[in-house]
């Protein structure tokens, strides 16, 4: 029973740190309006996965939301570094 609870949480634990998951999670939040949601939801996926250039902007996007411009601000200037980082690397 135990070995099966463990295997059960590492499940839950890899499918909550799957980005297209919290991305998905994170726009149905914000399509709901649950804004505040939504913003913990990218920050996860961006604490996760710090060079997620879209998990940057949709957090950008929830924070304006919020009022929270300052915050809103460092998130797509971080989306716009990351966009030109990868810009870069294609070339």
């Amino acid at each position: 029973i135990l070995l099966s609870a463990f295997v059960f949480s590492g499940f839950l634990l890899f499918k909550y740190s799957d980005t297209q998951d919290l991305l998905n999670k994170g726009r149905k939040q914000m399509a709901q309006g649950k804004m505040a949601w939504a913003a913990k939801t990218f920050e996860t996926l961006v604490n996760r996965h710090p060079d997620h250039y879209e998990g940057h902007l949709l957090l950008g996007e929830a924070y304006l939301q919020l009022g929270e411009r300052k915050q809103a601000e460092q998130e797509f200037l971080t989306a716009s570094a990351l966009q030109s980082k990868q810009a870069q690397n294609a070339d």
